[in-house]
This record gives structure tokens, sequence and C-alpha cells, in this order.
């Protein structure tokens, strides 16, 4: 927001700067929405929606200061029914980041004259907004809470519909700890306000390398035939950038060494898009499945076959199969439009089950959309299509983006459920 930070940053690579006499006092960075055909979904809420306040359908006894997740930080205070968002404040990667957190803070503080007595988190110890939660807890003698990761998205899409009670949460994003300890991402929940029971989810595969999956997909394509072949087949190859690489990288995955299990349903889109050759390695957050879902288009196309394990505790969704199927048209030279399409139709098709599934045990019939993997058009409008077919009310998103930019107020509305319980 300072003309000489911008010339200095951005010197290299600006045509020219357009600046004014009079200072930025305030940073609020652009909204984003994407249109999906049928609806705008947000992406980041942050000018012209901040900080005009959210009506939720609980009244917090005490304030509450929710100080979202690591990536795409959003900060809510809640004070009865009101919940107010800040600007989209970004990463915590960088300390100046996290400074940028506490000046915002402070000023909506001042702004709205919202003090809180309580403090809620993620459930992540290593989240720099964990570690602010535990300074302010400390500080200033606040009580904390601390909110599973998709516990918080699905209440963020129950909160702003103003809806209460038990509903069934379909959350799909990169990655969250899991109250198991495990990195969850594809899960199927029962929501009731401050409680949340996890009633199934995708089946597990090890995350190679850890973060290093995150950043090259071809590793989790690795994962993935693993699981669905037990090897990596001739067939599937190339993967990675050479031979000597991508057998390191099954040795780690079978030694379960830094490899820790994941039902990420982002790292399965990374998975198919590497397979497909689509990318191997990504510059940003959400680059391989984006461009996966670009191939898909509108092409429709029948499911690859997958299964419902329905277990002793939480039932899995075998995705396997589909691996299997897909790996074998791809090496039957397959057009990648259509394998695309019939992937997204997979995972579609696969929700609606897990839906059914959950409601035959637990009778829920309201189903909340949210992750950040909602922002795939393909995957939101079609999930919604399917459900909505089989008799479901279905929630989604509506001015309060399904990626973590929203985690704050699910983490505000279950302080405030729970404070309503106490």
């Amino acid at each position: 927001i300072e003309d000489s930070d911008a010339v200095a940053r951005l010197g290299d690579i600006a045509v020219g700067f357009l600046t004014h006499d009079r200072p930025i006092a305030v940073r609020c960075d652009d909204s984003v929405v994407r249109w999906t055909g049928r609806r705008a979904v947000p992406v980041r809420r942050s000018r012209g929606w901040v900080p005009r306040p959210v009506r939720i359908p609980v009244s917090a006894s005490r304030p509450v200061l929710a100080v979202g997740g690591h990536e795409k930080n959003v900060f809510c205070l809640l004070a009865a029914r009101r919940a107010v968002l800040s600007p989209h404040v970004g990463d915590l990667d960088h300390p100046e980041t996290v400074g940028e957190l506490r000046r915002t803070l402070d000023h909506l503080r001042r702004l709205t004259s919202i003090e809180p007595a309580v403090v809620a988190c993620d459930l992540h110890p290593g989240y720099a907004s964990t570690d602010l939660a535990r300074e302010l807890a400390a500080g200033e003698g606040l009580d904390i809470v601390e909110v599973q990761h998709h516990h918080a998205h699905a209440l963020a899409v129950a909160a702003e519909n103003e809806v209460r009670g038990p509903l069934l949460g379909l959350v799909l994003d990169g990655s969250g700890l899991g109250t198991d300890g495990t990195v969850w991402g594809c899960e199927v929940l029962r929501v009731d306000g401050a409680r949340m029971e996890r009633l199934g989810h995708l089946e597990q595969v090890p995350l190679p390398g850890g973060e290093a999956a995150v950043r090259e997909p071809w590793r989790m394509a690795v994962a993935w035939l693993l699981a669905a072949f037990g090897e990596v087949p001739a067939l599937a190859l190339p993967l990675g950038p050479d031979r000597r690489r991508r057998e390191a990288v099954e040795r780690l995955a079978t030694s379960g060494v830094r490899s820790p299990p994941t039902s990420s349903a982002g790292r399965l889109f990374d998975a198919v898009a590497a397979l497909l050759g689509v990318r191997e390695r990504v510059s940003f957050e959400g680059q391989a499945a984006m461009e996966l879902e670009a191939i898909a288009g509108s092409a429709e196309a029948p499911s690859y076959p997958f299964a419902v394990d329905p277990g002793d505790g939480p039932f899995r969704l075998r995705f396997g199969p589909a691996i299997r199927a897909l790996v074998e048209e791809i090496a039957a030279g397959g057009e990648r439009r259509r394998i695309a399409a019939r992937f997204h139709r997979t995972l579609i098709e696969a929700l609606a089950a897990a839906a059914r599934l959950a409601r035959e045990r637990h009778g829920l019939e309201r189903v909340a959309l949210a992750g950040g993997c909602f922002q795939n058009a393909l995957l939101l409008e079609g999930a919604r299509e399917a459900l909505a077919g089989a008799g479901f009310e279905v929630l989604l998103p509506v001015s309060v983006p399904p990626n973590d930019g929203g985690l704050a107020l699910g983490q505000a509305m279950a302080a405030a459920e729970a404070s309503a319980c106490a």
C-alpha cells in the first residue's frame, strides 16, 4: 500500500505505477468471485463486502475472535449474531503478513468495538494463526477454542445460510489436520453446532515427501497407482523427472517415512492431472486441479467404477477402481477431455453415494458443500444437481468463500454454539 514498497517489490515487472498524493490508510484487497454458469461463488471476500457483517443463526453469549487458518487468512469478530469478517490477509508464511494480520486485527477491533472474551483457532499447532490465538489467550486472558479444520468449513456454509442443527458436511479441500492426527481432505461429517462426527472419507494414501507432494503432483500419481495396482505399472510411465526419482518416491511411499496418510481430494485431483500429463509440478495452489477442470470443460461422460466400503467405523470411498480404469483408458489412447470429464463425474457420484449412505445411517437430509475444491464449477454444480436429485436440501457458499477464507466464520460459529450450549 506504500508507493516506495511497490517500486521496490514490483519495479522489475511493472511498466508503470499510478500513484496519488493521498496515502492509503487501510489495506483491502480486491474481492474475487467465480461464475459457475448458475451462481457466483466467492473466492476472496474483501473490498465491497468488508466490513458488512454476516448474520448467523445463533447468538454468542460472549464476544469471539476467530483467527482463521494459515492460508488465505481471514479473521472474524463475532458479537451476538453479528459476524464481522476481515479483509483478505493472505498466506501467513512470511513475518510481514503476520504483522499485517495483527495491524488489521487492531484496526477492526477499534472499528467494531468488539472486545473478545473467547479466541477460536484451528487444531493445527503449526499455523501462525494458532500461535497468535495462544498468544492472545495468554496475554488477554481469553478462553481458547480449537476447531477441526473441516468442521469449520462446514459450519461456515451453515452459518451464512442461517442454518442450525444436525447436517451433513461434504468437505473437499487440500488438507487439514484431523482429530486422529492424519491429514484429512475429503470428508463426510455429521455436524451439529460445536459437535462433529466423521462418518466417512476418501480412502487414505501416502503423501510422499509431505509438502513436496503438494508442489509435485507426480508424487501423488505414484501414491495413487500404488494404492490401485500395488505397484507403478509400466503403462503409466513416465512419471517424475526420471526413473531414479520415481523409484525413490515409490520407496518413500511404501515405507511410510515422511509420507503421512491423507484423504485429500485436492491431492487426488493432482494425481489425475499428473497421470494425464497435465502438470507434474505446480507454481501455485490448485494449479493442476484448475487445469484439469478446464480440460474437462462441459463434456458429458459416464463415471468410472468406485466402491463404498462400509467398514466398522467411518466408511471409505474406494477410488482405486476408478484409478485403474482411468489408467487403462490413458494407455488405450483415450481422449484427455473425456477422461477428465469422467473423473469429475466419478467424484460427483461418489459424493452422492456417500450422502445416501449417511442418510440411511443417520437420517441427515440437509447437506453443506464446503472446502476449496468446491471452487470447481463442474464439481459444485454437478454435486448440487446429484444431491438435489436424490432429495437432499443442499446448502452452498453465498458470500463467504468455500476455501480457507471462510474458516474463521466456521470457527466463530463453533465457539458461539459452544457458548450457547454451556
